[in-house]
């Protein structure tokens, strides 16, 4: 599922560099966002069902992230996951915000050396599904590194949610 998901994303997204996440040459595009987000109807726990290998995640199994409401036009976000090799639960807190658009770009903001950075929800159903893109220009854009996740509000997907996934990443 994963390796077809990756086939699907690069090709649709004119990437062919593109494998995992990996730095490339060129500057960041425009994705294809959502024309409107609802910030309260996203809060809540999410589980991971793909990501790149690049991202929070390595080596992790059992990834969730949480979003928070913090009362001050933020979000609270805690991604936690096993650390398998080790068996400890790993956790990363970031702040995140989406007051400044009414499109579906937010911003994420994990510590001082990443700053803030974009955090493009490619479509959501606020149910069952999320596809969320990020990506980030080095350079004044000579190189950027791309990301893509892949959330459920289950451990898991179905055939129907998987076709669902398939076809917004190709629209």
């Amino acid at each position: 599922m994963k390796y077809t998901i990756s086939l699907v994303f690069l090709a649709t997204m004119n990437l062919p560099e593109q494998v995992e996440g990996r730095y490339m040459w060129g500057a960041c595009e425009d994705a294809p966002r959502m024309n409107s987000f609802t910030e309260s109807s996203y809060l809540g726990n999410w589980y991971e069902i793909y990501r790149d290998e690049i991202s929070f995640g390595i080596g992790g199994e059992c990834v969730t992230a949480s979003y928070v409401d913090n009362g001050d036009d933020t979000i609270s976000v805690t991604n936690r996951q096993m650390q398998g090799k080790f068996d400890y639960l790993d956790e990363t807190e970031a702040t995140a915000r989406c007051q400044f658009t009414d499109d579906s770009l937010c911003e994420v903001y994990f510590n001082i050396f990443s700053g803030w950075q974009d955090y493009e929800i490619l479509y959501t159903d606020y149910t069952e599904l999320s596809i969320v893109h990020n990506c980030i220009n080095y350079f004044w854009g000579m190189f950027k590194q791309e990301h893509l996740w892949v959330l459920s509000r289950t451990k898991t997907i179905d055939t129907t949610q998987l076709d669902t996934v398939w076809s917004e990443i190709q629209s």
